[in-house]
């Protein structure tokens, strides 16, 4: 299992996070020292000044590969090549040095891999569990869906784009392991679209909205007149869909197999859609809370954020 968290943020800057340092393990020695093993950034030559990193990832084949989201394009480093923030100054010139790479167009240090396949800003990047392909979402609600299993390759070969699914911003999308040319994504259209990689369109799409009133509306009320009375006023913002999963990377017991055909949708008015991908659209909304400690009914489920941080 891994001891490296990987975040990315604002600023043009991403970093690793070793759990083992800081304190993390309970080692009180250590805590002094600094958690952050490495970090990418604009001052490094990383990223361009102006760019976020929406999106960062673990490549789940190459242990020491980072992929970045950032811009229009996304970027894959071998962290073991990366300067680091503590080797004083020989690592201030070798910083300066990738500054002029990517100044002039040369790939800066520990770069491996840069696909840019996206017309416009990318806010989601996943790699499927054999490291062969990679999707990423980006602001025109478009799936690029990009080969990536060739090592010596830096820009990949484009396998599809997947349009036409969402009206506006695809925030999220992800590959299923059990069915690996499947992609799902969810987008601030409020819509959870599954694709099939040999096609340009989605084969189904569910509107997050319209499946909470329906299963409420099949339900019934699940809570009396009293709750109502000491409960504060629903929320008004809408469900948009702002980050996506599948019940990926983990061995499901036989008893529990239905999981697998499960995508969990984080939506903007504080609920988690559970929507069953491999039903009728009419019987795939699973489960909801409207509230925290409420019954559950037919519908979706609770959450509070998703966060855009990868790891194990």
């Amino acid at each position: 299992s891994r001891t490296a968290l990987a975040l990315g943020g604002e600023e043009a800057a991403a970093c690793v996070v070793d759990l083992r340092v800081g304190g993390a393990g309970g080692d009180a020695s250590s805590s002094s020292t600094s958690s952050v093993a490495h970090s990418l950034r604009a001052g490094l030559g990383c990223f361009h000044a102006d760019d976020a990193v929406t999106s960062v990832t673990w490549h789940p084949t190459r242990e020491h590969v980072l992929l970045c989201a950032h811009g229009r394009v996304v970027t894959a480093w071998d962290v073991r090549h990366l300067p680091s923030e503590t080797a004083g100054s020989a690592d201030s010139a070798a910083a300066a040095v990738a500054g002029m790479s990517l100044a002039a167009g040369a790939a800066p240090r520990g770069r491996v891999h840069l696909y840019a396949f996206n017309n416009d800003e990318v806010n989601s990047v996943c790699v499927d569990r054999k490291g062969r392909r990679m999707c990423a979402a980006d602001d025109g609600g478009e799936i690029v869906v990009v080969d990536v299993g060739d090592e010596t390759s830096v820009g990949g070969a484009l396998v599809k784009t997947l349009k036409n699914g969402h009206e506006n911003i695809a925030a999220g999308a992800a590959f299923r392991d059990h069915k690996p040319n499947d992609v799902v994504s969810g987008g601030l259209d409020c819509a959870v679209c599954k694709w099939d990689q040999s096609r340009a369109t989605p084969v189904a799409t569910w509107r997050v909205g319209e499946l909470a009133s329906a299963s409420d509306a099949e339900s019934g009320s699940y809570h009396d007149d009293a709750d109502d009375a000491a409960s504060p006023p629903p929320m008004c913002n809408p469900p948009m869909v702002h980050a996506i999963a599948c019940a990926n990377g983990f061995e499901v017991r036989d008893d529990c197999a239905g999981v697998k055909r499960l995508v969990a949708a984080a939506c903007g008015d504080g609920t988690c859609a559970l929507i069953d991908l491999d039903l009728p659209k009419s019987g795939a909304a699973k489960s909801r809370n409207n509230k925290s400690g409420s019954r559950t009914s037919k519908g979706r489920s609770s959450s509070s954020s998703a966060a855009a941080a990868a790891g194990a």
